[in-house]
């Protein structure tokens, strides 16, 4: 997770649609509204005049003072912070994965790049008129969260887009560039299969059956990044045909933050809309179908499960029942479940809120059902102290944890503190019997790949020139000791 005020700042709405408009008639022109100021990697100032490091040429300084400043360790408080010239060699190496960043972008053909050669998502989405907040106006697209005053929160709410959207007033996309869940007199939509697909955008979209030219890509990489995850683990068992016994998957899926804009049911103001949030719950109104139900058609005979822990998710229940007074309501309301038709393998797919608390305390919960997984997107782990009882406890009870990030370098810290944290329970624990899952976890040999199926477009940074996407690595921080990704059958591509 990168520091707050470290992405490149956005332009407004209208300022995009106008940009848009001066250039979309003219293939020679460039975006040009949007800032590459720079921040200084030692003092998190903005940079004049930016001096890169001649080393790795990813790090951002304001002055050669800080370049050198930051080359040595520095002694602070309880220790001292590593210096760049111990990390150095690793952001060269990751420098050389921009171009493989790239091509998953130039997959699309609606990919432009600025004045910087930046590709800038709001000009995809102003090119086709889904910029902007308001489920009414913008369906799934819809900007959320941020700063609002009162007037316009309510204004918000008074929308009503707590009622179900059609996918059709969600995607807002013509229909040949939506990927459909509902098939309901349109059996031609239906994805072959069992699915036959390759883990890249080209090959995903063909086996769905819409062109490169839909921007379903951004929404979608949501859901596949959960895929992918529970593909590293292996448990994408795409053919289960003959499969006698229906599986059941219960997944952990800890820190959710901007999932929660993409539910198909918004529950996080206390207003109105929150009767309609535990309406549907107990008289089973049919849910809006979002991009998460693709999961149904990827785990065939299977009863897919996924607990949403997190601040947002803790909020939204908690508003929702206040709204109410409904103190008896569950503490895990679902908030969406789809199941794919029988030809398609009649995955379920149920999503909870966990409302109980706001991250997962495995200490706290020593009474009810382990997860099969544990999974995290956009993760940062080494930066959130909540995840250290997580992966302590996915260590030693071997509850697969794997985690997706934004880059390469937090791949890198996140095994450093792995290893120190293991180090350290190790050093605690050291006369204790039965701690032999301590030295197993340390010997364990972790890898994290570079997912596919991210969102296309590198995410800007100020202060570093690597590559960072949406989702960008997956990360197996605890793997399942009875079944690799690599012994799972496959079945062939679809072409096209």
């Amino acid at each position: 997770m990168v520091a707050a005020g470290t992405e490149t700042p956005l332009a407004s709405n209208s300022a995009v649609y106008k940009e848009w408009n001066r250039i979309k008639d003219d293939p020679s022109l460039r975006c040009s509204i949007f800032p590459k100021p720079s921040l200084c990697f030692a003092c998190y100032q903005i940079c004049k005049n930016p001096q890169v490091c001649s080393g790795c040429k990813a790090i951002v300084y304001c002055s050669v003072r800080c370049q050198r400043k930051d080359w040595k360790n520095e002694n602070v408080p309880g220790g001292y912070m590593e210096g760049h010239k111990y990390q150095c060699a690793n952001h060269r190496e990751h420098m050389k994965r921009n171009p493989e960043f790239k091509a998953i972008l130039d997959q699309f053909p609606w990919v432009q790049y600025d004045v910087h050669n930046i590709f800038h998502i709001e000009m995809v989405l102003a090119s086709r008129g889904l910029l902007g907040e308001g489920r009414r106006g913008f369906g799934y697209w819809a900007e959320h969260g941020g700063k609002r005053d009162c007037a316009s929160a309510c204004a918000v709410c008074e929308e009503a887009p707590w009622a179900p959207l059609s996918e059709k007033d969600g995607w807002k996309l013509p229909d040949d560039e939506i990927p459909w869940l509902n098939f309901e007199g349109r059996p031609e939509l239906k994805p072959a299969f069992p699915p036959n697909f390759e883990d890249n955008w080209t090959s995903y979209y063909a086996w769905r059956g819409i062109p490169l030219k839909s921007p379903a890509a951004l929404l979608l990489h949501w859901p596949l990044a959960v895929y992918r995850c529970l593909e590293e683990l292996g448990f994408a068992e795409r053919d289960r045909s003959n499969e006698k016994l229906r599986r059941k998957l219960k997944i952990y899926y800890i820190g959710v933050e901007r999932e929660i804009s993409f539910l198909p049911m918004q529950v996080y103001f206390p207003l109105p809309s929150m009767i309609f949030f535990f309406y549907s719950l107990s008289h089973h109104l049919p849910p809006p179908l979002a991009s998460y139900g693709e999961l149904a058609l990827l785990f065939p005979n299977t009863d897919l499960d996924l607990v949403m822990f997190g601040q947002r998710a803790y909020d939204s229940v908690r508003r929702a029942k206040r709204a109410r007074h409904l103190l008896s309501s569950p503490e895990e309301p679902c908030v969406f479940q789809y199941t794919a038709p029988a030809s398609c393998g009649s995955g379920t797919l149920r999503i909870t809120l966990h409302g109980s608390s706001a991250n997962y305390d495995p200490s706290s919960y020593s009474t009810i059902p382990r997860p099969d997984a544990i999974i995290g997107l956009n993760a940062g782990m080494s930066s959130y102290p909540a995840w250290l009882p997580v992966f302590l406890f996915s260590c030693e009870h071997a509850i697969p944890l794997v985690t997706t990030d934004y880059s390469e370098q937090s791949m890198v810290d996140d095994h450093i503190f792995i290893r120190q944290r293991l180090a350290a329970e190790q050093m605690r624990t050291l006369l204790s019997p039965g701690m032999d899952w301590v030295r197993q976890a340390l010997e364990l040999k972790r890898k994290w790949v570079i997912n596919q199926l991210m969102r296309p477009g590198m995410r800007e940074t100020m202060f570093s020139y690597a590559p960072f996407g949406y989702n960008g690595w997956v990360h197996v921080v605890t793997s399942r000791r009875n079944r690799s990704a690599s012994q799972i059958k496959r079945p062939k591509a679809a072409s096209g």
